[in-house]
């Protein structure tokens, strides 16, 4: 086992002993001290002891109180798709990361490559500055707004709004800040929010009512938009071929996926009538090697299956070692959209005023 997964399992309890007990009273300890820090720097920025830097440009963040997948890629994929539709000129800033297996730093991660696939006409600029990367793609382009993608505790660059994704699954993780839990900031940050779009309402429907009582609580001026993830159909990922969700309906799967929330797309998958031999899940933003292809491939279910599903996350990360898959085997991506339930007009609208003011 990886040390980041042994480690995904202490914070999660589920794992056990005299040495964890102590690990996590550390780790809990440290992240008093980390939620500390987090709320006195984030407090410099907003009273003006460090420097919030301003673009010329709108600037609008889509971002998340705790770690993992909570659904804000797609939001931006949404919102850039939208802007370009009334005629804008989007450009999204993306973190990135360096793979940790690579020294390369212009290779990107996860949700930059992702959007860079699906947004193929909105520019997709990613490297850590992300003021600095502003700066310089506006020297020889031009930008209507620029979408701050993972914004929320970014606080170097001013916002014009900030858009803050719930995950109705799990919206709080297990309480705990970094490094013992899931949130990156206390709950009480959340003030700084414009807007809250609560995602996968209908996977967490039981939670729906009292995370907007919480959020209502904490900030109620911001208005609280309700979205789903909804399967929009798969990819064959070695020649790009679409099918639709019925293609899945009574298939024999094999499924894996390294995205913060693996149960998510277990139930999507099951939702449509796919069944489900055997599924592997990996730690969030996980580097996969031909280990892990020998992992997934090795089981009865391979016998019994001539279809494996994984994500789009997932699926760009493993073009190059398709070949490492059976030929026989039908390598799919699941495809999901975002929808909104309930508020997609007051995001719009507050988007359009900014953009007009």
């Amino acid at each position: 086992m990886r040390i980041k997964e042994y480690f995904l399992l202490v914070i999660t309890d589920k794992v056990d002993g005299s040495f964890v007990r102590a690990l996590k009273c550390f780790l809990w300890l440290i992240s008093i001290l980390y939620g500390f820090l987090a709320t006195m720097v984030c407090s410099f920025y907003e009273n003006g002891i460090l420097k919030v830097n301003r673009l010329n440009k709108k600037v609008i963040s889509v971002g998340n109180i705790t770690l993992g997948g909570v659904g804000k890629t797609p939001l931006v994929e949404v919102i850039a798709r939208e802007l370009k539709t009334n005629g804008k000129k989007p450009v999204v800033l993306n973190r990135g990361y360096k793979d940790s297996v690579s020294s390369d730093e212009s290779q990107t991660k996860d949700e930059a490559r992702m959007l860079e696939r699906v947004l193929e006409d909105v520019p997709v600029i990613v490297g850590a500055n992300r003021f600095e990367n502003a700066k310089k793609y506006l020297e020889n382009n031009d930008a209507d707004v620029f979408i701050l993608d993972d914004g929320f505790q970014r606080w170097r660059l001013h916002r014009d709004l900030n858009i803050v994704c719930i995950d109705a699954t799990n919206p709080w993780g297990n309480g705990f800040l970094i490094p013992r839990g899931f949130l990156r900031e206390n709950l009480n940050a959340l003030k700084r929010a414009d807007m809250f779009v609560i995602t996968k309402a209908d996977l967490g429907h039981k939670n729906v009512n009292d995370i907007v009582v919480k959020l209502s609580y904490i900030n109620p001026k911001a208005d609280i938009v309700k979205t789903i993830h909804a399967p929009i159909g798969f990819t064959d990922i070695r020649n790009g071929q679409k099918k639709d969700t019925a293609f899945i309906n009574d298939k024999k799967v094999i499924a894996f996926c390294g995205i913060g929330d693996p149960q998510s797309f277990v139930d999507i998958l099951k939702n449509l009538g796919a069944n489900i031999i055997k599924s592997d899940h990996f730690i969030d933003h996980h580097v996969y090697d031909k280990r892990d292809i020998v992992r997934i491939m090795d089981s009865n279910g391979y016998i019994k299956s001539n279809i494996v599903v994984t994500t789009q996350k997932d699926a760009v990360k493993i073009e190059d070692m398709l070949d490492q898959f059976d030929k026989g085997l039908m390598v799919l991506s699941l495809d999901v959209g975002l929808q909104f339930i309930e508020g997609k007009d007051k995001i719009f609208e507050r988007i359009n005023n900014i953009l007009h003011s």
